[in-house]
C-alpha cells in the first residue's frame, strides 16, 4: 500500500509552542507548584484528571474547538500541536494533553502517521505505554467519513501499530488494532483495502499461533532443557518469527532438525576466518532455499548477515566476493518479488463472460458473479498462477441444490474441488470423495474457500478450517473429468445443480508472478 507521508514540519510548531507558553503563563505541574519535574524521560507519571482538565482549558485558548475543525484543517492542526508539545517539556501536564488531543485529531483526519508520532513521544516521556489511547483514537476514527486517501493512510498506520504490538507479543492489543483496521476498510467500502487488512490479520494471527506453540515448548524445556522437538519449536520462533537469533541459535543447536543443528553449531563456534564465515552463511542460505514464504526470507536474510561479516575481511578472494555479491542481489530480487506479490490479486476483473463462461447461464449483478442451476456450469479465468499461491473464492448458494466448484492448477495440470457433495455435507477432489465432512451449505450464507498450492502438496480450507491436505499426484490431478476446464493451466469457478453467487475471486501470488493471458 503506497504511503503518503505529510511534510508539514516547519517552524510552525516552534511558533505554536511560544504562543502556548505565553498563553499558559503558569505551567500546570503535577506536583502542584511551579517546580519543573526532574524525572527522566519515560518515567514521568501520567497527569491526574484534575491536572489534565486544567491543562485542557489552557490549550483550548490556543487551539479552540479542534473537534469541530473541518477535515482539511485537522491534520495540519494536529501537527502543530505535536510540535508545540516539544516546547512544553517543563510542563508535563500540558505536554501530555497536547499529545493526547493531537493523536485523536490526526486520526480523525486519517493522518495515522501523526497519531503514531504523538504516541511515540508519550511513550518516551511518560510511564506506562500509550496503547489504550492509540486503540481509542483508531477505533473512533475507523467509523468516520475520511478525506480522499485518508482511509488507506489510517489503515496503514493501524497495521504498523499492530505489527509493533505483535513484535512485543502484545497479542490482545494487536487483535484490537486489527479490528479497528477492518472497520476502517469496511467503512471506506474499499474491497482491495479490506483484502489487505484480511491478509495482514492472517499473517499476524499466524504469528500469534506460533507464539502460543513456542510458550508451550518453553514449558517443556523448563522441565527438560534437552528436549529436541521443544528446542526446535522455540528456536524457530525466536529466530524466524522474532528475528532474535542470539537467543534462538542455542535452541536450534539442540533441535530435532539435523540441518538446523549443524548450521547453528557452526555459527555458535564464532569463526573468525572469512572462509568459515562464508561456510556458515552457505549453510543458512541452502536451508533457506528449501523453505517458503516468511521462513525463507528470515533464513536467507540471516545468511546475508553472515556473508557481510566475511565481506569486511581483506583476505576475501575475488571468487568468494563475487558469490556473496550475487547472493545479495538475488535476495534483493526475492524481497522485491515478495513485496510485489504478497497481496491478493483481484481475478474478478479479468473475467469477460462472453469469452470465459464455458457452460451455463452466468451473469454479473451487483458486483457478484452468479451462475444458473444447470449441471456443470463453469467460468474459466484467463490467468496462469505461479508455482505457489493461495486461491480464494467467497460465495453463497442462492437456491436449493448442491455444490460450488473451484478449479485450481499446478504445473499445468488441473484440480477440481467440489464443495457440498454427498448430501451437501462433503467434498470431492476430481469427483472422488475427499476430506472431512461439514454441516452443509446453507442458502444465503457466505462461505470462504481457499486452496493453498505449495511445492509437493495442496491444502483445501473452508472458512479457515483445514478440510484436506493432499500430496499424491494420482489423487491431486484430474484426467479428463467431463466438467473440468478446457485449459488445465488456468483457474476457474463453477456450480452443479445450484445457482451460486461468487462475490470475491482472488489469488495471492506466493512464489513469483502469475501470467494474465488477456488484459
Amino acid at each position: 500500500m503506497a504511503r503518503k507521508i505529510r511534510n508539514f514540519r516547519s517552524n510552525v510548531g516552534q511558533i505554536a509552542a511560544s504562543i502556548l507558553v505565553i498563553a499558559l503563563c503558569v505551567p500546570v505541574n503535577l506536583q502542584g507548584d511551579d517546580t519543573p519535574s526532574t524525572s527522566p524521560a519515560g518515567t514521568l507519571p501520567v497527569p491526574d484528571a484534575a491536572a489534565q482538565a486544567l491543562a485542557g482549558k489552557k490549550i483550548g485558548e490556543v487551539f479552540p474547538n479542534v473537534e469541530r475543525l473541518p477535515q482539511v484543517e485537522r491534520s495540519p492542526t494536529a501537527i502543530k500541536m505535536v510540535d508545540a508539545a516539544d516546547g512544553m517539556k517543563d510542563d508535563p501536564s500540558t505536554m501530555y494533553v497536547l499529545l493526547k488531543e493531537a493523536g485523536a485529531l490526526a486520526a480523525s483526519a486519517g493522518d495515522g502517521d501523526t497519531s503514531l508520532k504523538a504516541a511515540s513521544i508519550l511513550d518516551k516521556t511518560f510511564a506506562g505505554d500509550s496503547d489504550e489511547l492509540v486503540i481509542e483514537w483508531f477505533r473512533k476514527a475507523s467509523s468516520m467519513q475520511l478525506p480522499a486517501n485518508g482511509s488507506e493512510e489510517l489503515v496503514d498506520a493501524i497495521l504498523t501499530f499492530a505489527n509493533t504490538a505483535a513484535d512485543k507479543q502484545k497479542f490482545d492489543v494487536m487483535a484490537r488494532a486489527l479490528t479497528a483496521a477492518a472497520m476502517a476498510a469496511r467503512n471506506a467500502q474499499d474491497t482491495s483495502l479490506r483484502a489487505v487488512v484480511q491478509d495482514h490479520a492472517a499473517e499476524l494471527k499466524q504469528l500469534q499461533s506460533e507464539s502460543i506453540r513456542a510458550k508451550s515448548a518453553e514449558a517443556v524445556l523448563a522441565k527438560n532443557p534437552e528436549d529436541p522437538q521443544a528446542n526446535y519449536v522455540v528456536g524457530c520462533f525466536r529466530c524466524f518469527a522474532m528475528d532474535d537469533w542470539k537467543s534462538g541459535l542455542p535452541d536450534l543447536a539442540k533441535s530435532s532438525s539435523p540441518a538446523y543443528r549443524q548450521a547453528a553449531a557452526a555459527e555458535l563456534a564464532s569463526p573468525e576466518e572469512s572462509t568459515k564465515q562464508i561456510a556458515v552463511g552457505d549453510l543458512w542460505w541452502d536451508l533457506g532455499a528449501k523453505e517458503v514464504g516468511r521462513t525463507k526470507m528470515a533464513v536467507q536474510r540471516h545468511a546475508l548477515d553472515c556473508y557481510n561479516k566475511a565481506r569486511a575481511s581483506p583476505d576475501l578472494n575475488g571468487l568468494e566476493r563475487t558469490k556473496i555479491e550475487t547472493r545479495i542481489k538475488s535476495f534483493a530480487a526475492l524481497e522485491k518479488t515478495v513485496t510485489e506479490n504478497g497481496r491478493w490479486v483481484d481475478l474478478m476483473r479479468l473475467i469477460d463472460l462472453k469469452l470465459d463462461a464455458k457452460s451455463g447461464t452466468w451473469k454479473m449483478e451487483n458486483g457478484a458473479l452468479t451462475s444458473g442451476a444447470d449441471n456443470g456450469e463453469r467460468v474459466q479465468i484467463p490467468y496462469v498462477p505461479p508455482e505457489e499461491y493461495d486461491y480464494r473464492v467467497v460465495f453463497a448458494m442462492k437456491g436449493s441444490g448442491t455444490q460450488a466448484v473451484q478449479f485450481a492448477s499446478s504445473g499445468g495440470r488441473g484440480m477440481v474441488w467440489d464443495i457440498g457433495r454427498g448430501g451437501n455435507t462433503a467434498f470431492t477432489l476430481n469427483d472422488k470423495a475427499a476430506g472431512r465432512t461439514f454441516s452443509g451449505l446453507q442458502v444465503g450464507k457466505r462461505y470462504t474457500s481457499v486452496i493453498k498450492v505449495r511445492r509437493g502438496y495442496v491444502q483445501f480450507f473452508l472458512d479457515n478450517q483445514l478440510m484436506l491436505t493432499e500430496s499424491s499426484p494420482d489423487l491431486l490431478f484430474e484426467t479428463g473429468l467431463w466438467y473440468g476446464l478446457e485449459d488445465k493451466r488456468l483457474l476457474g469457478i463453477g456450480s452443479l445443480f445450484s445457482p451460486m453467487s461468487f462475490v470475491r475471486i482472488d489469488v495471492q501470488e506466493i512464489s513469483g508472478h502469475g501470467n494474465v493471458l488477456r488484459r
